[in-house]
């Protein structure tokens, strides 16, 4: 529970833990959040323990407040370029640098993801001196999604669980509907989505 906010020399963030607090220290580098009513993510350096009132000084050296958007929302002005499994690598990595992206869904005859392509498969094939294969030689068949309805905290979860950079959309009939990237929710948390649409 946030308790208060303060900032005579830097910011300083008064907490209330509900858990046990006996393993912290004095120093320890601590991350909070999101937290539930505020979504703000906060980091920082233990500066005060008060084990009885179960509360923590947190001088902070980030603090980062998610908004409340569903993912639908953050990719609806965006459009989903998509590659089959017959093209060659070549031709997939022509349209990835004309679109200047980095990865693309794969999508069958009639439009259900398959796979995904990154250019760092190509960079393989690339490597493998193959690269004169095909997107379905290369592509990756376990794809990573996300619902039109989630919660950018949900993609942002998912991103940290899989260690994947984008994520494929999909309907609630799981019908694909465009792809979110770290870079859309870092413009999106930064405030720099409307910013830079100007």
């Amino acid at each position: 529970e946030l308790l208060d906010i303060t900032n005579p020399q830097g910011t300083r963030v008064l907490l209330r833990v509900s858990g046990d607090i006996r393993s912290l220290r004095l120093g320890d580098r601590v991350k909070v959040g999101p937290l539930p009513n505020s979504r703000l993510l906060i980091e920082g350096n233990i500066t005060h323990i008060d084990s009885d009132r179960k509360e923590l000084l947190i001088d902070a050296t980030r603090m980062v407040s998610i908004p409340k958007i569903k993912v639908g929302d953050m990719i609806k002005n965006k459009r989903v370029v998509v590659l089959k499994p017959g093209y060659s690598l070549k031709e997939a990595a022509k349209i990835l640098y004309s679109e200047g992206i980095r990865g693309a869904p794969v999508v069958d005859e009639s439009g259900k993801v398959i796979g995904i392509l990154t250019t760092a498969d190509i960079m393989k094939a690339l490597f493998e001196d193959k690269i004169d294969s095909t997107v379905a030689d290369y592509m990756r068949r376990s794809v990573i999604t996300i619902s039109i309805n989630d919660d950018i905290i949900d993609a942002i979860n998912k991103m940290l669980i899989y260690n994947v950079g984008r994520l494929i959309v999909l309907d609630s009939s799981g019908r694909l509907i465009g792809i979110i990237t770290r870079t859309d929710i870092l413009k999106t948390i930064a405030g720099l989505e409307k910013a830079i649409a100007k």
